[in-house]
């Protein structure tokens, strides 16, 4: 076969673009880094040797062949890429006339030493996987095929593709591999001869730029495998983990090759045990026969004079507010509210000193829960046609508000043809004379833990909102994990910026009622000052503050200088590396908090450190660190197959705090709450966040 034939088949093999192989590395890939090469070393036994040539045999494949396909799948399990190249060494005693070779290309006795990139499509249609079987075949015709044309100089590949713009901008980015495969000392379909390790040494200058050189050798029966890789990049530990995945697929493709690839094992079992199991060990008491205004309530008859809220000037003790909410509750039980029955509430923070009562946001909510009735969040700020819709969607019977906000902003009832004649409208300023004939004592509604506390409206992919729901029990776990992790006593102050219609802004609110804390309110306009805030903090002697990266950004930009005692509380955005070391000059400790509203608030917490170790890439952000109380995570692929240490996945949350799904949206409730796949009862659900996640070795 001619050289002309060689370049037109390796030229249409390297076309279409290059899918680089992004392997999950442990530190930072700089633009200049040097090279220092570790090895890691381990034998096939005999028995598991002889099994694996035996199925090379059945299938009529090499061993090289077999353990291409395993490098090759586990590198699609890790990345989810199907189109990969790996290199490998190709000889030949073929004469390449017209060519003028290097001579590291060159061996002693006329044998040319080729690299050679192996390209295999591993691709499956939507209906159905393929197997282990069906990738032997695949990786053994694109091995049958590159030995054919195996005498092209990889030099001029490399000239032609780099005379190609395209191509050559996708090599520039990354080598056309960046893992190599080889068998030493005996012949392989790619050998004619067999390559010895020195040989392999001859051709450095292409596999320095791999990330992983793989060398298969067999040794009296036995089959050594090592892996040579840059410690610039890699920890022994991962290149050991990556080791034990290629061996536990060669396993079960050794055990059942009709097996689909993405179901064959890839962690050992050790590992299994310890993502699915001992990493989501959370088990944890909590008063399940609880709801949250019941932990209010027993707070409030045990410090009934302790300050419970503070906003600018007025204050509310335990017992006030209890009071207040009671009256409200009752008045509400006589306009049927009940449990399961929703109550939308559209209050700013502010109070109304002319009817000498304050904190109408807090006593609204704590009304709404006593009643039994669950509320639903409704932003003055919000545009009309967002507070429409989720006054329809919720069909709340009652709506409670403040008279300005009925006279002033009609958007409050968009459509009131509509929604008038279904819609009690409650003005705690103005109707509060009446409100205030009510019993001041605890009311009896017969809610339970598992009926609807609240239904938060967040923002939906086509554009209209979607009404989580979420029972007390999922609070409950949650807010009796917070007390212990991060951590919330009687003596702290906490200040509130979240508006009520984020659902973090439980924590700010629930938490400090349930340890008989105080909560300082922040007004819309404070909040949105770094100046006033940082003062605000300062004054009232903050001890905890939760709020998102942009709220912290904020104060920073005012010139905050923190206060030695706070405890800062960090989420609803990826908390950047260079915001955490800003905050942890400015503070007593930091906390960076993950999760969704469908999983309650938080579902993950984690303490940043200043000793901590920095993570792949040079911008990633700070870990999010350990599920919180009775709470599962699990970082998934596309099979819902657990994915290892350092792997990209999807990540699903699981236990106490998900939420009962979508109202109205028994379809989206569906795709997205799943039933969990390591529940033997099959009883148990997981949410799937969406979000891409990996696990860290720690």
């Amino acid at each position: 076969m001619n050289l002309t034939e060689q370049r037109t088949y390796w030229q249409q093999r390297l076309s279409g673009g290059l899918a680089v192989l992004e392997i999950p590395i442990d530190y930072p890939r700089l633009s200049v880094s040097s090279v220092k090469v570790a090895t890691e070393v381990t034998k096939l036994d005999r028995e598991f040797y002889q099994d694996l040539k035996t199925l090379s045999d059945r299938f009529k494949v090499s061993p090289f062949t077999v353990l291409l396909a395993a490098l090759k799948i586990m590198w699609l399990r890790y990345t989810g890429i199907a189109d990969i190249i790996i290199g490998s060494v190709a000889t030949s005693v073929k004469e390449t006339r017209g060519l003028k070779t290097s001579q590291e290309g060159e061996h002693k006795g006329g044998v040319r030493i080729n690299p050679i990139a192996l390209r295999t499509d591993l691709s499956s249609d939507e209906s159905s996987d393929i197997s282990g079987k069906e990738v032997l075949k695949r990786v053994s015709q694109t091995v049958e095929e590159a030995a054919l044309y195996r005498d092209y100089p990889f030099e001029e590949l490399l000239k032609g593709i780099n005379s190609n713009q395209e191509l050559a901008e996708e090599l520039a980015k990354a080598p056309i591999f960046q893992v190599m495969l080889v068998w030493c000392d005996q012949p392989f379909p790619l050998s004619q001869t067999g390559i010895s390790e020195a040989e392999l040494k001859e051709i450095s200058a292409y596999t320095s730029q791999c990330d992983l050189v793989v060398v298969a050798k067999e040794t009296e029966g036995k089959l050594r495998l090592s892996w040579e890789y840059n410690t610039e990049l890699f920890k022994s530990d991962s290149i050991r983990r990556m080791l034990g995945h290629w061996l536990s697929l060669l396993e079960g493709m050794i055990a059942n090759p009709e097996q689909s690839i993405s179901t064959l094992p890839l962690l050992t079992e050790a590992e299994r045990q310890q993502l699915l199991v001992e990493w989501n060990d959370t088990s944890a008491d909590y008063p399940q026969d609880k709801c949250i205004h019941q932990l209010f309530e027993e707070q409030a008859e045990r410090t009934p004079d302790a300050v419970a809220v503070v906003f600018e000037q007025e204050q509310l003790s335990y017992r006030e507010l209890n009071q207040r909410a009671n009256q409200l509750a009752h008045y509400l039980q006589e306009l049927g509210v009940g449990p399961e029955v929703l109550v939308g509430i559209c209050v700013e923070r502010s109070s109304f000193r002319a009817a000498s009562r304050t904190h109408l946001m807090l006593v609204g909510l704590l009304a709404i829960l006593k009643a039994g009735g669950a509320y639903v969040p409704l932003d003055p700020a919000y545009p009309q046609e967002r507070l429409a819709y989720m006054l329809e969607d919720a069909q709340a019977p009652v709506l409670l508000t403040h008279s300005s906000l009925v006279t002033n902003q009609e958007s409050l009832v968009a459509d009131k043809e509509k929604l008038t004649e279904q819609l009690t409208i409650v003005c705690l300023d103005t109707d509060w004379e009446i409100i205030s004939q009510q019993s001041q004592g605890d009311t009896d509604s017969g809610v339970k833990p598992e009926n609807l506390a609240y239904t938060i409206y967040t923002s939906g992919s086509t554009g209209k909102p979607k009404g989580v729901q979420i029972p007390h029990q999922s609070v409950v776990n949650f807010l009796r994990s917070m007390a212990q992790r991060p951590g919330l006593r009687s003596r702290d102050t906490l200040v509130a910026v979240t508006t009520i219609s984020f659902d973090i802004a439980g924590l700010e609110l629930y938490l400090p009622l349930s340890v008989g804390a105080k909560i300082v309110l922040v007004s819309r306009e404070v909040a949105s000052s770094g100046q006033l805030l940082g003062k605000l903090i300062k004054d009232c002697d903050a001890t905890v503050m939760q709020a998102t990266p942009a709220t912290w950004y904020l104060l920073l930009a005012s010139g905050w200088e923190g206060i030695p005692g706070l405890k800062i509380l960090c989420g609803g955005e990826a908390l950047p590396s260079e915001l955490a070391d800003q905050l942890l000059e400015r503070k007593a400790s930091l906390w960076n908090m993950y999760g969704p509203t469908e999983a309650t608030i938080w579902s993950t917490v984690h303490e940043v450190a200043k000793a901590r170790q920095s993570q792949p890439g040079l911008d990633a952000p700070e870990s999010i660190g350990q599920p919180i109380a009775n709470t599962q995570i699990y970082i998934l692929d596309a099979h819902l197959m657990p994915v290892p240490v350092g792997v990209a996945g999807e990540l699903h949350i699981g236990g106490a705090g998900l939420a009962r799904g979508y109202r109205n949206r028994p379809d989206l409730t569906k795709e997205k709450f799943i039933t969990n796949p390591f529940d033997q009862s099959k009883s148990e659900r997981l949410y799937k966040t969406g979000d891409l996640a990996r696990y860290l070795p720690d």
